[in-house]
């Protein structure tokens, strides 16, 4: 499935009012959809679900479709519905409900340690990564916070297994919805889609070598992602030439 997601095609609240900046509910709800269609046809328990966004490189909108799927999947969620940040810059997803006067403070949810190996800027090896939660006002909706801790990680130097994370999560969220880093900035986003239950990719539709998404389209599928679709963001419609000489 391909969706289209441009600006000036908004049929819900406008991004000042703290609706959809990018995709239209409508839009959403489709991937959504697709997510637990994808569920079901796998015989996997649909009360939870790990949906991830990724794009090829940094700037292709990922972060702000992410938003928008997750602000409304948390609209339909009977549950708690998790916005997980791993892209870049660190922790911006909170830093943007800071700026829109959202953030309903911090969350009672003990924070947990990240079960996979990360990219750490400074070349510290010895430092393990954890996520805490806070929540958006008046809504079910929760922002992962990430930190780094200088200590030796748990167990002897490995961090907790994914298996052991996501456990920890499903039993506090519905939903989790993941923005990674672009694939040309860290391997860690082709590293998590094997665990996730769809994986929707982000493409810029004015800047984005087709060669280029299918390459990510490729990798990803390498490891066992499970792509359900695209989102071309940014797409323009541009008026043709015989329209031009009717003006």
């Amino acid at each position: 499935m391909t969706t289209t997601a441009e600006p000036s095609a908004l049929d819900g609240p406008r991004p000042g009012a703290y609706g959809p900046e990018t995709l239209t509910p409508q839009e959403a709800l489709r991937l959504l959809y697709l997510t637990y269609r994808t569920l079901k046809a796998r015989g996997r328990n649909t009360r939870f679900a790990r949906v991830q966004f990724v794009a090829a490189n940094r700037g292709e909108g990922t972060s702000t479709v992410a938003r928008d799927f997750a602000m409304i999947a948390a609209q339909r969620a009977h549950e708690r519905v998790l916005l997980m940040d791993l892209s870049l810059p660190l922790n911006a997803q909170l830093a943007w409900a800071s700026e829109h006067g959202r953030l309903l403070g911090p969350a009672d949810i003990p924070p947990v340690e990240f079960g996979l190996p990360v990219d750490h800027r400074d070349g510290q090896e010895n430092l393990s990564t954890w996520l805490r939660f806070h929540r958006l006002r008046n809504s079910s909706l929760f922002l992962s916070e990430r930190y780094d801790i200088d200590q030796p990680r748990s167990e002897g130097g490995a961090p907790r297994g994914m298996g052991e994370f996501w456990d920890t999560l499903r039993a506090k969220f519905e939903l989790v919805v993941v923005d990674t880093q672009a694939v040309s900035e860290s391997f860690d986003p082709i590293m998590l889609s094997n665990q996730m239950d769809a994986v929707i990719m982000v493409v810029s539709a004015e800047s984005t070598r087709a060669p280029v998404a299918q390459n990510v389209r490729d990798r990803i599928a390498e490891v066992g992602g499970p792509i359900i679709g695209v989102v071309l963001n940014r797409r323009r419609f541009h008026i043709p030439n015989f329209l031009y000489r009717r003006l």
